[in-house]
C-alpha cells in the first residue's frame, strides 16, 4: 500500500537505464521478492511505468503494445497482469494470504462469486497444493513462486509471434501460432540469464 515519493520515482526513472550495473543475482532476487508481495501484478506494472521492465525483462515490456483477438478483450501485457492478479485471488481462496486484499476483492461481486466456486473445487486438493507451494526447488524458489513466474511468463512468445489473417467478417484475426514453444525457449533463455 506504499507510494513512492515524488523526487524518489523521478530518481528511479532517471536511473532506470542503469539497472544493468546492478549484479544479476541482485536483480533476480529483487524480481522474486517482487513476486513474492500480495499484489504482484502491481508490482509488475509498476517496473513497467518506471521504465525498469524495459531494462529487467524486455520480453514482458514487449508484451505492452501486442493486440489480441477476441474472446481476448485486452492486450497481452495487461492479460498478463490480469493472470497474475487472479492467480493471487485463487491462491488467497486456497490459502488466505493478505486479509486487505481479500476485503477489497469481496467488495467486488464477481470475483466473490468466482473465487468461492474455486475455493469449492479446489477444496480437496488444498492441503497438496499448499504443500507443493512451500517445496522448495532451487536456492528459495518454491513451488507458488514458480507458479507465479509461470504466470508472468506464460504468453512471453506472443511478441514473436503475432500475426494477421482475414476473419470471417473481413477484419484482421490475430494470431500466435506456435507461441508457446517460442514463449517456453525464451522462458528459459531469460530465466537461464537471471541465474535460475
Amino acid at each position: 500500500g506504499f507510494a513512492l515519493a515524488p523526487e524518489t520515482e523521478t530518481a528511479v526513472r532517471a536511473t532506470a537505464p542503469h539497472l544493468h550495473e546492478s549484479s544479476t543475482e541482485r536483480l533476480r532476487d529483487e524480481l522474486l521478492k517482487l513476486l513474492a508481495t500480495a499484489d504482484p501484478h502491481h508490482a509488475v506494472a509498476d517496473l513497467a511505468r518506471l521504465g525498469l521492465l524495459a531494462e529487467l525483462l524486455p520480453d514482458i515490456m514487449a508484451l505492452t503494445t501486442v493486440e489480441q483477438s477476441p474472446p481476448h478483450h485486452e492486450p497481452v501485457f495487461a492479460h498478463t497482469l490480469a493472470v497474475l492478479r487472479w492467480l493471487t485471488l485463487v491462491e488467497d481462496a486456497i490459502e488466505p494470504q493478505s486479509t486487505q486484499r481479500a476485503q477489497r476483492e469481496e467488495s467486488k461481486n464477481s470475483a466473490s462469486s468466482a473465487l468461492s466456486a474455486v475455493k469449492k473445487i479446489v477444496e480437496p486438493y488444498a492441503e497438496k497444493i499448499r504443500a507443493l507451494w512451500q517445496t522448495e526447488v532451487d536456492g528459495g524458489l518454491n513451488g507458488r513462486l514458480l507458479l507465479r513466474l509461470g504466470a508472468l511468463f506464460h504468453d512471453v512468445g506472443k511478441a514473436h509471434t503475432q500475426s494477421f489473417e482475414p476473419d470471417d467478417a473481413g477484419g484482421p484475426r490475430i494470431r500466435f501460432l506456435g507461441h508457446e514453444q517460442v514463449g517456453a525457449d525464451l522462458t528459459g533463455q531469460i530465466l537461464h540469464r537471471l541465474c535460475l
